[in-house]
């Protein structure tokens, strides 16, 4: 009788501890750090806060918790808010430091991104300290954006946007506008308009 091979047996076990030992390095990288988006920055560039009713290309300000230098970004606006539909993407590289707010200016999002039109995006972003080997999981801050051609504001006009952030007043310090949100003051630059409209809800 020819003896049984259990020659492969070694291997595939190796194998299989290889694999496991890497999906947790890999999961360790994506849950330990804390990815966030912010209504301000510091660095003068008119922000896409949440809520926003822009008229150009969106500029998010994003900072990273519990990581060490990155240096990567990858942006996703989605006009889906399970980000199910058209995706977005723009990617950033440089040298980034963990806890300091950037502003993100997106103007060249592939596929081409509409910046006319009155359509609601939502965004989300996540990192590398690779180079875009590994990355982070996705940012999970339900955000969002009005892109809109000629008006500059504040919009909620679908249930997703309805269940965030609320509009709580509006600020006048030395002939600076300033929204007022639940989540805190968001500055706007110039004039700006609001809006209530009635009427059925488009998502």
């Amino acid at each position: 009788m020819k003896p049984a091979n259990h020659s492969a047996a070694p291997n595939c076990f190796l194998i299989s501890c290889i694999t496991v030992v890497c999906a947790l390095l890999l999961s360790s990288l994506s849950s330990a750090q804390t990815l966030v988006l912010h209504n301000q920055t510091t660095t003068g560039n008119a922000v896409t806060f949440n809520n926003a009713l822009i008229s150009e290309s969106p500029v998010f300000a994003a900072s990273v918790d519990g990581i060490a230098d990155y240096n990567a970004v990858l942006f996703e606006v989605n006009n889906m808010n399970d980000f199910s539909g058209t995706a977005y993407t723009q990617t950033f590289t440089g040298v980034y430091s963990a806890s300091t707010v950037y502003a993100f200016m997106c103007n060249n999002l592939q596929p081409t991104f509409p910046v006319t039109g009155n359509a609601v995006f939502y965004v989300r972003f996540k990192v590398s300290d690779n180079g875009g080997s590994t990355w982070t999981g996705w940012s999970t801050q339900l955000w969002s954006f009005t892109q809109n051609n000629s008006i500059y504001g504040w919009a909620q006009s679908q249930s997703a946007q309805f269940s965030q952030g609320t509009l709580q007043g509006i600020a006048d310090t030395a002939g600076i506008f300033m929204l007022v949100t639940d989540s805190g003051i968001v500055m706007t630059p110039g004039n700006f308009s609001t809006a209530i409209t009635t009427g059925a809800d488009d998502g």
